[in-house]
């Protein structure tokens, strides 16, 4: 269930894009950024069992049980968010692989090392990843004013950026205990909250 509001978010982000960028919705790009979502959290599920077997046992065993069916899911949504972007745009298949990509080196890494494990990496990874998706897409459809365009960029970065790190407080547990170094873990809660709030 989590998955799909996360999905649900994805969407509203760059359907906000799309009006503040003064262009025409398309819905199979909503549609396709939907299924990118559910794609890149399913494989993340998947592969986070040990951060979230301290962090949230419930979603742990639920993981487990249903890993092959995770996989298939993650598998299944990027080919359908491809296949949508292509009836939309064959360029928005490019927008489309660079979050998933971004996903991918985020959750399962190379060479066993995951962008998520590297300080700020983790924060900067998920917000650039939603940015690109949320701004790039619309302009598939028209580009717009420059300024406008950047200013997006600049509240969707920050916003999601803010939201990432607010989990990492949520998971400081956890992340403590698997040696993860997380913003909040860094800096302290504190420090972490009066950097959020000077973001903000």
């Amino acid at each position: 269930m989590t998955g799909v509001l996360v999905a649900v978010e994805c969407t509203a982000i760059l359907y906000v894009s799309f009006v503040l960028q003064s262009t025409t919705s398309s819905y199979l790009l909503l549609a396709a950024t939907f299924f990118l979502a559910v794609s890149v959290y399913s494989l993340n599920k998947v592969t986070d069992v040990k951060e979230d077997s301290i962090n949230q046992p419930d979603r742990t065993r639920f993981a487990e049980k249903y890993r092959k069916y995770l996989l298939f899911a993650s598998i299944e949504s990027i080919n359908i968010a491809i296949v949508l972007a292509f009836f939309s745009n064959p360029y928005a298949i490019l927008i489309m692989l660079l979050p998933f990509y971004a996903g991918v080196f985020y959750s399962v890494g190379v060479n066993k090392s995951r962008t998520k494990d590297v300080l700020f990496m983790k924060n900067l990874t998920i917000a650039g990843a939603a940015t690109v998706g949320a701004v790039l897409l619309p302009l598939v459809i028209h580009v717009g004013n420059l300024l406008i365009i950047a200013l997006v960029t600049y509240f969707v970065f920050l916003k999601v950026f803010i939201n990432t790190v607010i989990f990492d407080v949520r998971d400081m547990e956890g992340d403590k205990k698997l040696g993860a170094r997380t913003i909040p873990i860094y800096f302290g809660r504190e420090k972490t909250r009066n950097l959020l709030l000077l973001l903000n």
